[in-house]
Formats: C-alpha cells, structure tokens, sequence
C-alpha cells in the first residue's frame, strides 16, 4: 500500500484528500456532466488493483464530488488483488462472467458467480477478490462508491483501506 502524503488544511482551489488519491491511482480519470458509452471508454493498466482501470466523476469539475464510479476490466483467466475499504461499492457487470470472493478477517471465503447485467454489492470493510471466469475475453464492471466522502472526512489512506474493523452487523462471513 503506497502511504499517502501528510494532511494539511486546504486552501480553495487545491486538491482535497480524494483528488491526491486519484492522482496516486495513475489511470484516466473522466469529469463532466456526461459520459458516453462506459463499455467504450479507455481503461488503462492499474497498479493497486491489477486490472485495468479508469475512473468517472460526474458533476461539475470544480466541486468536490459525494461519490465517484470507476470502470474495471479484467483480462482473461486473471483476477484482481484483493481488496478491503471502509467506503461503500455496488457493481454492475457490463460485459463477461466471474465470481467474487468475500471474507472476513480469519474467515471462511464466501464466493458467488455473476454475469452480464448482474448488479451487487461489497459489504463494507470485508475482503473481496473478483475474478475473470472466462478463458478468452475480458470482463468488464461499473463500480459505484461513496469514496470521495469517506477520504475527504477523514484524509488518511491507512484508514480507508487497512481498518481492521469488520461491522458484522452487515456481514458475519
């Protein structure tokens, strides 16, 4: 996990919390009001999860976002790192089928198989790994999140992604 740079307050018009984590990110990030076909846009190689990716910020390009949505494609026969957050995620797939597991710290993983136009979601905090289940093509997902709140509220990456609280009141493995 790349450790993130030292918080500091803010003047208007500099990058908040989200903003530095998405230049650490390294892939394409889309701001505008519209976005055309998202099983067309470019997707370039990402490091942190080990796919492919790019994000989308819908909204006005100078205002802080509530919420962000990435595009991820996975190539065939592969899978992604696995991952943990305390924002929350919902996927749809756009092209392709697969599993994801889910686990919890010390727990049993829990795997379950989507496909095209399948819609879910990633319980907060747990552990997660989606994989390709196709040999010869690329699957592709939209993910949806409320990342931007939860960095720009509490401005340390450490938290967002190595919090080692499991709320099992949402999900017990």
């Amino acid at each position: 996990m790349q450790s993130q740079p030292a918080y500091t307050q803010l003047a208007y018009g500099e990058k908040t919390s989200f903003d530095q984590f998405l230049d650490s990110e390294e892939i394409p990030v889309v701001r505008n009001f519209v976005v055309g076909d998202i099983r067309k846009l470019e997707v370039t190689p990402w490091r942190r999860r080990g796919g492919l990716g790019c994000y989308i910020i819908l909204g006005h390009p100078k205002e802080a976002p509530n919420s962000a949505a990435y595009v991820c494609e996975i190539p065939p026969g592969k899978s992604l790192q696995p991952q943990k957050q305390m924002f929350e995620e919902m996927i749809f797939v756009l092209k392709g089928r697969g599993a994801t597991s889910v686990w919890l710290d010390n727990g049993k993983k829990q795997t379950f198989e989507w496909q095209e136009r399948s819609l879910f979601s990633i319980p907060l905090n747990a552990w997660h790994q989606h994989f390709n289940g196709q040999g010869d093509e690329s699957i592709r997902f939209i993910g949806y999140t409320n990342a931007p709140s939860v960095f720009n509220l509490y401005h340390n990456w450490d938290f967002v992604f190595n919090n080692s609280y499991q709320f099992t009141d949402r999900f017990r493995g």
